[in-house]
């Protein structure tokens, strides 16, 4: 809401969050928030490049992990 005040929106009707994701949770929990964030992601395509040994289930699940970020 203090964004909006600055832009001379203070009585707009309904805020609406950032459309993207980084930058909501860095509005929303700092940057701190950002590099846990940023840190799990990258534990997690870790854990499946190592993990998981099919190359083809593999690039599946890389590619739809990027897709969704």
């Amino acid at each position: 809401k203090p964004y909006y005040e600055k832009i001379g929106l203070k009585d707009f009707r309904k805020p609406y969050p950032a459309h993207n994701m980084f930058i909501q949770l860095v509005a929303n929990g700092g940057v701190v928030a950002l590099v846990l964030f940023l840190i799990w992601q990258l534990w997690v395509l870790r854990y499946v490049y190592f993990r998981v040994s099919d190359s083809v289930v593999r690039a599946i699940v890389i590619q739809t992990f990027a897709a969704f970020l």
